[in-house]
């Protein structure tokens, strides 16, 4: 008999430490007509750009920049405090924890 084989899983990179790994272990963020949104069920269509789920993962990923490159958007056109006020919410930072929510 053959043995089943286990079901492959997309692999992702993770833009804070960029190690590739399981795409169900990584928060997935998307801009959806315009808006930039989390995916938490990775459903939604268009350009993706993944995260682990740790703090040090997304303080390492505080560059705009690095996020248009990801979503494929126009330099410029992504502003830092859009991504934290997303992110935010599942990251939070003892300083911001209060502030910012989903």
């Amino acid at each position: 008999m053959s043995e089943m084989t286990p079901k492959k899983c997309g692999q992702r990179r993770c833009l804070g430490c960029l190690v590739s790994d399981d795409k169900g272990k990584l928060l997935r963020v998307v801009v959806e007509n315009g808006t930039l949104r989390l995916d938490n069920k990775q459903s939604f269509q268009g350009r993706g750009a993944y995260l682990h789920r740790s703090a040090e993962c997304y303080e390492r990923c505080q560059s705009a920049k690095r996020w248009e490159k990801a979503l494929c958007l126009p330099a410029g056109s992504l502003k830092l405090r859009d991504l934290q006020r997303v992110l935010g919410g599942v990251f939070a930072a003892p300083a911001t924890q209060k502030k910012i929510r989903l």
